[in-house]
């Protein structure tokens, strides 16, 4: 998909990373996330990272629609995309939990990219990791 649009919410869209838009600058990992999310899964997905807590990088942080990890060395690709992934799926089922219980309530009462000169390290591990969205 070659449309870099910015990601948009549908009603029951829920956010997923958005792998193949993976670029690694400065050891600063950004990845897209395919819908903006709400206020309320930025929470939850905040808290699971908390809970989770780090790996061999160093900080996580939501922006906008998209996520940002900082100090991302070579070699850690693969626990990182396990790590990213899970903080998604919590947030997305905490909040499909949350959707469905306040569903059956109502029954009852009646969702920059300016690639520049990089160090090889980064090249490597953004195609590394734009592979986990092919």
């Amino acid at each position: 998909m070659a449309d870099e649009t910015e990601a948009t919410q549908e009603p029951d869209e829920t956010p997923r990373l958005d792998w193949s838009s993976a670029q690694v600058s400065d050891g600063t990992l950004t990845v897209k996330l395919s819908a903006k999310p709400s206020k309320p899964w930025k929470g939850v997905f905040d808290r699971t990272v908390t809970l989770l807590g780090g790996g061999d990088w160093d900080e996580v942080e939501l922006k906008s629609a998209a996520v940002k990890v900082t100090g991302v060395q070579e070699g850690v690709e693969g626990s990182l995309r396990q790590f990213l992934e899970g903080a998604v799926q919590e947030a997305n089922a905490t909040l499909a939990s949350d959707e469905d219980e306040d569903r059956e309530g109502q029954n009852e009462g009646e969702g920059e990219d300016a690639e520049g000169d990089e160090d090889d390290g980064d090249s490597r591990m953004t195609e590394r990791f734009r592979e986990f969205g092919a």
